[in-house]
């Protein structure tokens, strides 16, 4: 799992968040008296340190975590005054005169100014639930931003609205790379007032992870942030601790796309980790696509072209659902709805025939309330199925069982963990919570790592027989010291098997018996620390002095 590390930040004197100009009607007044109506200046007005003054910001896009997106369609051009002295009446002027005299085209200036006060809707949304957040007893706001996808200009007023009313509640921003927006976003929530970035480390940062803690430290520290200094010699143990997790097991389950930017992301939202689920989707059905295409004369289409097909149709599909929060499960939701739509068109056939029980107990409010309103085309479709929409607490669906599995707990002897936390994550993820404990998760996750192995070998152009002997130059085998017939352990629930590959023995521990031809039962030891690469007898199977039974690789690192 990627290597997460938060950064507390301290303003600096002058910073954006603290001192930011809120009262623009001075600069309106001036902009009106120079013939040009209804033109928005936004609160972002403001002293930096060096006394940077930024005029007539109007924002290119509105996007929060739920993609809020309305472009102004070049109904506006940005316009930047620069580093200028600090003189708030003086600048409002000259922004004035600007405008006026044509270094800024305002085209539909109205139907732009509508469009920026949906920017105010959108902060007002978020900064309401932080409301009603810090109301019940928060007394931190974390603001997700899963896919990278958040403006910057968007977070920043955000941090700031918050800030301005609850000055002592700690903003922590959790923004992934995905797109290439994420170290912009930083310093703009920064300069509005966080207290706590969230960043990560290589070899698991950037990437569609979050930024480095070296690159965002240095940035902050530049500008005058108070941050913490990095323990360097920490940084690079653990930088190594991880890259031998990745080389070890945790590579041949990374999809390698994970490790690239795309602004591919900006368009439908989805966050950067579901790139790898939505390209397996995708081939799984492009064969298919491209069978039900040529059988209409018509042109195939590239992995490509479908994954553009599938973007456009989570923009589509996503306002349509009620814009739900593009996390998981949800964000699975939307992009299986939009997948099977694409499928459906391909064939000629109508949209939405494909839903599943999961994304319809979503739509009914099963799960809870959604942030949009449904399409109507969506409820006139469920009211056609017969479904009925609730309104009730979706934690009614799930009543307090939490004795029953301290119950489950105690019977089994387990600890209850720091802070009762094993027993929460047994509430929480009960079934797998038990197949960890009886060492099946451990036996199912061997087995898929083994077999991932030698699918990346086989990838590589290496054949099964070079596979075998690659392993077994990298391990050491455990020899018969007698002839006799090979005893696996014991199960008293059946028949014993022999060990599954990648089962970790320890140094002291038995590896095998074997019973002699004079009647004696003799212990098999490792002698190291290990895991096993290759089974070569099987439960009472004899065996010569000599003969290898099983190749056992050192792992030190699992000591």
């Amino acid at each position: 799992m990627p290597v997460l590390v938060q950064l507390p930040v301290v303003q600096r004197p002058l910073a954006l968040g603290k001192f930011a100009v809120a009262d623009s009607g001075e600069g309106v007044e001036h902009l009106e008296h120079a013939g040009i109506q209804h033109v928005y200046l936004a609160d972002y007005l403001g002293l930096g340190e060096h006394g940077r003054l930024w005029a007539a910001v109007f924002r290119h896009a509105v996007v929060g975590e739920e993609n809020m997106l309305h472009q102004l369609l070049g109904r506006v051009i940005y316009h930047e005054l620069g580093r200028r002295p600090l003189n708030y009446g003086h600048s409002h002027v000259y922004m004035a005169e600007q405008l006026a005299g044509g270094a800024v085209a305002c085209c539909k200036a109205e139907a732009a100014y509508r469009e920026l006060r949906h920017l105010g809707d959108v902060v007002e949304y978020y900064a309401r639930i932080a409301d009603q957040l810090i109301e019940a007893g928060a007394p931190e706001i974390c603001l997700k931003d899963m896919a990278g996808i958040g403006r910057p200009g968007m977070l920043g007023e955000l941090v700031r609205t918050i800030k301005e009313k609850h000055p002592d509640i700690l903003i922590q921003y959790h923004g992934h790379s995905g797109p290439g927006l994420s170290m912009a976003s930083i310093l703009e929530v920064c300069e509005n007032g966080a207290d706590i970035i969230d960043v990560a480390m290589e070899p698991m940062s950037w990437g569609k992870v979050h930024p480095d803690v070296i690159s965002v430290q240095a940035m902050l520290k530049d500008l005058g942030f108070q941050v913490p200094d990095i323990n360097m010699k920490a940084y690079m143990k653990a930088r190594a601790m991880t890259q031998e997790f990745i080389d070890d097991f945790l590579g041949y389950f990374m999809d390698p796309t994970n490790k690239h930017m795309s602004s591919l992301l900006l368009k439908c939202g989805l966050p950067g980790g579901m790139m790898g689920s939505m390209m397996a989707d995708l081939k799984g059905v492009h064969s298919g696509i491209n069978m039900i295409l040529r059988g209409k004369n018509e042109p195939e289409l590239s992995i490509d072209d479908l994954l553009v097909m599938l973007f456009d149709e989570v923009e589509y599909v996503w306002p349509k659902l009620g814009y739900p929060p593009l996390v998981t499960p949800f964000s699975q939701y939307v992009k299986n709805v939009a997948l099977m739509n694409v499928m459906q068109l391909v064939k000629g056939e109508e949209r939405w025939t494909m839903i599943d029980n999961h994304t319809w107990d979503m739509i009914l409010g099963k799960s809870g309330r959604l942030p949009g309103e449904l399409d109507p085309e969506i409820v006139e479709l469920a009211k056609s199925k017969g479904y009925e929409f609730v309104d009730t607490d979706p934690q009614l669906n799930y009543p307090d069982a939490l004795d029953e599995f301290r119950k489950e707990m105690d019977d089994n002897n387990w600890e209850y963990g720091d802070d009762d936390e094993e027993l929460f994550e047994l509430a929480m993820h009960d079934r797998q919570y038990r197949d960890y404990k009886s060492g099946t998760a451990k036996k199912r996750f061997e087995d898929e790592l083994q077999r991932a192995k030698d699918a990346a070998m086989v990838k590589n152009g290496y054949s099964e027989e070079e596979i075998k002997k690659l392993k077994r130059a990298k391990a050491d085998p455990i020899i018969a010291p007698d002839k006799g017939q090979v005893l696996w352990e014991v199960s008293v629930e059946g028949p014993s098997v022999a060990p599954f590959i990648g089962r970790k023995y320890q140094h002291d521990e038995v590896f095998c018996y074997l019973s002699t031809p004079w009647g004696e039962y003799e212990k098999i030891p490792t002698g190291f620390t290990g895991r096993v690469v290759e089974i070569c007898a099987k439960q009472g199977d004899t065996v010569n002095k000599g003969d290898v039974i099983a190749y056992i690789q050192r792992s030190d690192i699992f000591a």
